[in-house]
C-alpha cells in the first residue's frame, strides 16, 4: 500500500506540473501566435534579398488577410515605470499600431480595447492591478495612468553631471506621460521568440510622441540595422493552435523565419518524459521493497496452511490448482493494496495541495492544482500493484505446489 501510494503520488505530481505548464500556456494564448522575422531560412547565398518582403505595415496588412489569421502586430515594447494611484511598478509597455486595433490582442474583461480616437487610452492587465493592490476592474476605468519612460540624455547638463559627479554608465533621463485606463484585460500581452509579458498596452500614435528606449532585449540595444518604418519581428495571431502549422508553412514559403511556442512545447514534452521516468524509478524502489513484504506474507501463509495443502493434494488436487490458489491470493493482496494506496495518494496529495495553496494565496499567488490523477494513472498504479504482487507470489505458490502430501499430513 505504501509503495503503491508513493509511486502514484509522485507520478501525479509530475502530471500536475505538466498540466499547469500547459494550462498557463493556453491561458496566455502562447500556442496561438507565430513570431515572424526577416532572417531567411534558405542556405542558398545566391538567393536574392528582395525575395523576402520587409517587415512593415504593408506586410502586416497582407498577413491579416491570410486564412485563420486573426491579426498581426509588431514587437514594439519599451521599459517604463507605471503609476496608478499612489503605487508604481516597473514593467514593459506594449505598443500596437492602428491596424492592430481591429482585433483584441488580449481578452478585455472591463471597458474597451484601444481606439485610434482615444490615443491616450491604455489597456492594463488584471494581474498588474492585483500587484498594485487595486480593487475590481470597473472601479479603475478612466483612472489616470502615469507612464515614466527612460531616455538617453546627451544634453550638456547631463554630460557635465557625468563628468563632475563621476557617475558611471549611460546618461539615462526620465519623462512622464499621462494616460488613462480605457480597458482591463484578463491577462498580460505576450510575444516574442522568448515570451515577454507586457502589463500595459498603448497605441502607436501616442507612443510615437514619447521619448523612450525601445529595448526588448540586449539584441535590440545593439541592433541598428533596422530601416525606418520596419520592425525586427511581427507576431501573427492565429485563431486556433490547430491552424498554426498551416499558417507557418505559408510564411516559410514566402522566405520568412518563423517561431511558434508549439515547437518549444514539443521540446518541453521531452523533458517531462525524462522527469516522469525519474519519478517512476524512485517510486518503483518503494514498490519493489513492498514486494519483499508480500513474499514474506505468502511464505508464512504456505507454512501456516501446510497441513491443509497436504489434505487437498491427498484428495486429488493437482499442483496447478494449488499454485493457482496462492497466485490468486497474491493478486487479491495486490488489488486491495493498490486501491488503498490510490486512496492514500489522493488524500496525501490533496492535503499537500491545500497547505501549499493556503501559503501561496497569502503571498499573492493564484491557487493551483499541483497533483493530477488522470484515469490511466489510477488504472496503471493499481494494475502495477497487482502485477508486482503476482510476481512476488510465484515462488511461494511453487513451494506450496511442491509440498509432499505424506509429510504434510504428518505435520502438526
Amino acid at each position: 500500500m505504501i509503495g503503491t501510494g508513493s509511486l502514484i503520488c509522485m507520478m501525479a505530481f509530475g502530471q500536475g506540473v505538466q498540466h499547469n505548464v500547459k494550462q498557463q500556456f493556453d491561458d496566455l494564448g502562447l500556442f496561438n501566435y507565430i513570431v515572424v522575422s526577416q532572417e531567411r531560412e534558405t542556405s542558398d547565398p545566391a538567393a536574392p534579398e528582395a525575395a523576402v518582403p520587409p517587415l512593415d505595415e504593408a506586410l502586416m496588412e497582407s498577413l491579416c488577410k491570410l486564412p485563420h489569421v486573426e491579426g498581426a502586430y509588431p514587437e514594439l515594447r519599451f521599459p517604463a515605470m507605471v503609476r496608478i494611484g499612489e503605487i508604481e511598478q516597473f514593467t514593459l509597455v506594449q505598443v500596437l499600431p492602428a491596424q492592430s486595433l481591429s482585433f483584441s490582442v488580449v481578452p478585455i474583461i472591463a471597458g474597451e480595447t484601444l481606439s485610434a480616437e482615444d490615443p491616450q487610452g491604455a489597456v492594463v492587465s488584471m494581474g498588474f492591478l492585483r500587484q498594485l493592490g487595486a480593487h475590481p476592474p470597473p472601479s479603475h476605468l478612466g483612472a489616470s495612468v502615469e507612464i515614466r519612460t527612460l531616455t538617453l540624455d546627451f544634453g550638456l547638463e547631463s554630460l557635465l553631471k557625468m563628468v563632475f559627479s563621476q557617475r558611471r554608465g549611460l546618461p539615462i533621463g526620465q519623462k512622464d506621460y499621462a494616460f488613462h485606463v480605457r480597458g482591463v484585460s484578463s491577462r498580460a500581452g505576450m510575444g516574442g521568440s522568448i515570451p515577454i509579458r507586457s502589463e500595459v498596452i498603448i497605441g502607436m500614435q501616442a507612443a510615437a510622441a514619447m521619448d523612450k528606449l525601445e529595448i526588448n532585449s540586449l539584441v535590440d540595444f545593439f541592433n541598428s540595422d533596422t530601416p525606418p518604418g520596419t520592425f525586427n519581428s511581427i507576431t501573427v495571431q492565429v485563431d486556433s493552435p490547430t491552424h498554426v502549422d498551416a499558417v507557418r508553412d505559408t510564411l516559410k514559403k514566402q522566405g520568412f523565419q518563423t517561431f511558434a511556442m508549439l515547437d518549444q512545447m514539443e521540446e518541453m514534452k521531452q523533458g517531462f518524459i525524462i522527469m516522469d521516468l525519474f519519478l517512476l524509478a524512485i517510486g518503483m524502489i518503494g514498490t519493489l521493497v513492498s514486494s519483499l513484504g508480500i513474499v514474506n506474507t505468502m511464505v508464512m501463509t504456505v507454512m501456516e496452511r501446510y497441513r491443509e495443502i497436504g489434505i487437498m493434494k491427498a484428495v486429488g488436487a493437482p499442483d496447478r490448482d494449488i499454485r493457482a490458489i496462492f497466485i490468486v491470493e497474491s493478486g487479491l493482496i495486490g488489488l486491495i493494496g493498490g486501491l488503498m494506496g490510490l486512496l492514500l495518494a489522493w488524500m496525501v496529495s490533496h492535503t499537500i495541495n491545500f497547505i501549499v495553496n493556503v501559503v501561496g494565496v497569502r503571498q499573492g499567488m493564484p491557487p493551483m492544482t499541483y497533483f493530477t490523477f488522470p484515469l490511466w494513472l489510477c488504472i496503471s498504479g493499481v494494475g502495477l500493484a497487482i502485477l508486482v504482487s503476482i510476481v512476488a507470489g510465484l515462488a511461494p505458490a511453487q513451494r506450496a505446489a511442491s509440498v509432499d502430501p505424506v509429510s504434510a499430513l504428518r505435520h502438526d
